[in-house]
């Protein structure tokens, strides 16, 4: 919904209901900056950094048994 519909829908509330919406988008603000986001407990990544935690099978590039069929 765009913004402008948005405020129409609010315009065309009675007053009281848009004073509701107004103290609905302070809590709203409210708990959008006492909310601490995942990426503010994270350390900063580095490229590379999984690194050795998983190794390739040596036949990785082969054809599966389960497309022979398929590929005949």
């Amino acid at each position: 919904m765009s913004t402008i519909a948005i405020a129409q829908r609010i315009a065309a509330l009675e007053t009281e209901k848009q004073e509701m919406v107004e103290t609905f988008i302070a809590f709203l603000e409210q708990q959008n900056k006492s909310k601490p986001t995942l990426t503010d407990s994270l350390p900063p990544l580095k490229a590379g950094f999984l690194k050795g935690t998983f190794v390739m099978r040596e036949d990785f590039d082969e054809p599966l048994d389960d497309f022979k069929e398929y590929m005949q």
